[in-house]
C-alpha cells in the first residue's frame, strides 16, 4: 500500500470512528464488498457470499480485517493499516474471540450487507462464547462517507467514464440494420475491456424499438431497425471506480416523433445540469428537469428518478429522487448522474445520461460526448 493510500485510510477510519461514537456503538462490522474495500483497501470481491472475502471489525482502538485461507495473500499484499486475522473454521469463532479482547458490547452492523443467516450464525457464536453483546443494524454510515470523493477517486471515475465514450463511439459507428440488441452488448462488453477497463459497471443496456421503452430491458434477440430508438446505456469500471453513459440513437432519418420526445429529453437534462449544486435538496435537482417533462405533456412517460451517485457502486448515494423520503441535500464532491427519460409503451424511449460532480456553486458536467441538433 502506498503511503497516499495509508493516510487516505488512516482518515476514513477516523471519520468512521465519530460517526460510531455519535450512534454510541463499541464497534462496526463491516460486511459490504465496497465499504471494506473503501476502508481498508482490500480489494477482493464477492458478489454473493460477502463474509467469504472477509470483514471489517472497527473499534476505536482496533481495526481488523477478519479472512480466510484463500485471500490471505492477497489481504497481506494491500492491507497495512489493518491487523489480518485468518480464520480457519468460519467467521463466527473468529469474530467472536475479537469482541471479547476489544470489549464489545454494542456492535453495529451493516443491515443490506448482512444477511439473516449469517446474522443468526454470527449472534449465536457470540453468546457460545459467553459474550453479551448488542446486535445494532446500521444504514448507511460508511455509504455516507463515500459519497463525497477525493481527487484521487474523482480521476478514476474519469478514466472509467473516458474509456465508456471512447468504446460507445466506435459501437455507434458499427450500428447496422440487422445487428442483434445481444452481440452489440458483447462488442461492448469485449471493447471496454480491451480498452482498458478491468470490468464492467453494470450488463450493457441495448434497448431497441419497442423495447426501449423498458427503461431496465436484458439485451435479447431483438435487431435493430432504421427510425427506431436505440437506448444503450454502458459503463466501464477502473480501479474500481465506476462510469455510466447512456445515449439515445438512430439509424436512418429521424421521425418527426423521434425529434420531439428527444428534444424534450435533452431540454430536460440541461436545464438540470444547469441548476445542481452543492446545498440545493435532491427533491430540487430533481424537480428541474421533471417540470420540463411534465409541462410537455409526459409526466406519467418519466417513472425513474432523475440520478444517482456513482462511485464505487454504480448505483450510490446520493439519490436525485422524486420520492419525499429519500430527499437528501447534495453535497459538493459527490458524482451524480442526470439522466431523463420519456418511455412509450409500443413505441419505444429516449434515455440521455451524463455524469456530473457536483461543486459549490454549479456541476461540472464530466461526459463529453455530445447530442443531436434536432
Amino acid at each position: 500500500m502506498t503511503s497516499m493510500l495509508a493516510s487516505i485510510i488512516k482518515s476514513r477510519l477516523a471519520d468512521l470512528r465519530i460517526l460510531l461514537a455519535d450512534e454510541g456503538l463499541d464497534g462496526l462490522l463491516v460486511s459490504g464488498s465496497e465499504n471494506r474495500r473503501y476502508l481498508s483497501g482490500f480489494t477482493a470481491r464477492e458478489e454473493i457470499l460477502h463474509e467469504s472475502c472477509g470483514s471489517l471489525l472497527i473499534t476505536n482502538d482496533a481495526a481488523l480485517l477478519l479472512t480466510d485461507f484463500r485471500y490471505q495473500e492477497w489481504a497481506q499484499a494491500e492491507v497495512s493499516e489493518f491487523d489480518i486475522l485468518t480464520y480457519h473454521a468460519g467467521i463466527g469463532t473468529a469474530l467472536a474471540e475479537q469482541l471479547g479482547v476489544w470489549r464489545v458490547h454494542r456492535l453495529g452492523f451493516e443491515s443490506s450487507y448482512l444477511t439473516f443467516g449469517q446474522y443468526q450464525r454470527l449472534t449465536k457464536a457470540a453468546a457460545n462464547a459467553g459474550l453479551e453483546v448488542e446486535w445494532a443494524p446500521t444504514d448507511g454510515l460508511v455509504e455516507g462517507l463515500r459519497e463525497v470523493k477525493i481527487p484521487e477517486e474523482v480521476a478514476r471515475v474519469r478514466r472509467a467514464l473516458e474509456i465508456t465514450e471512447k468504446v460507445f463511439a466506435e459501437v455507434a459507428a458499427l450500428l447496422r440494420p440487422g445487428l442483434s440488441e445481444r452481440r452489440i452488448a458483447w462488442e461492448i462488453e469485449r471493447r471496454l475491456r480491451e480498452e482498458g477497463a478491468e470490468g464492467l459497471a453494470f450488463p450493457p443496456i441495448v434497448a431497441a424499438g419497442a423495447n426501449s421503452a423498458r427503461p431496465h430491458h436484458r439485451p435479447g434477440s431483438y435487431r435493430i431497425q432504421e427510425k427506431e430508438p436505440i437506448i444503450i446505456d454502458m459503463g466501464g469500471r477502473v480501479a474500481g471506480y465506476c462510469a455510466d453513459f447512456t445515449r439515445t440513437v438512430i439509424l436512418g432519418e429521424a421521425p418527426e416523433r423521434f425529434r420531439e420526445i428527444y428534444t424534450i429529453v435533452r431540454r430536460a437534462q440541461a436545464r438540470a445540469e444547469a441548476g445542481l449544486k452543492a446545498g440545493m435538496e435532491s427533491l430540487a435537482g430533481d424537480a428541474l428537469a421533471r417540470e420540463v417533462i411534465v409541462q410537455a405533456g409526459f409526466g406519467e412517460a418519466f417513472g425513474h428518478s432523475l440520478g444517482h451517485g456513482v462511485g464505487l457502486e454504480v448505483h450510490e448515494a446520493p439519490s436525485l429522487s422524486p420520492v419525499k423520503e429519500r430527499n437528501t441535500v447534495l453535497r459538493a464532491g459527490s458524482i451524480v448522474t442526470v439522466e431523463p427519460g420519456i418511455y412509450l409503451s409500443g413505441w419505444g424511449g429516449v434515455r440521455l445520461e451524463d455524469m456530473a460532480l457536483i461543486q459549490a456553486d454549479r456541476a461540472e458536467i464530466l461526459t463529453q460526448f455530445g447530442f443531436y441538433d434536432f
